[in-house]
């Protein structure tokens, strides 16, 4: 890039901003539908978690224990 003489090196160039350092992007409408759609159903797994009897528990791979710290989280965290 040429500045036709009239730049000099002491003057600070301006830097473009990383995009691919912004942790997030701003989700579309359909985005915030599907995270939505997200949260009911990690909602509606742990309320029916919380339903199953030991044996059925056993079952799937669980315990009691697992159960109860999973459902002492938000339902938004994993």
């Amino acid at each position: 890039m040429s500045c036709g003489g009239t730049c000099s090196p002491s003057q600070p160039q301006m830097q473009r901003p990383d995009l691919a350092a912004v942790p997030w992007n701003l989700p579309s409408p359909f985005g915030w539908f599907a995270w939505l759609v997200y949260l009911q159903a990690r909602w509606r797994i742990r309320a029916e978690l919380q339903t199953l009897n030991d044996a059925q528990l056993r079952d799937v791979g669980l315990t009691r224990a697992q159960v109860d710290i999973a459902l002492a989280r938000p339902f938004w965290q994993p």
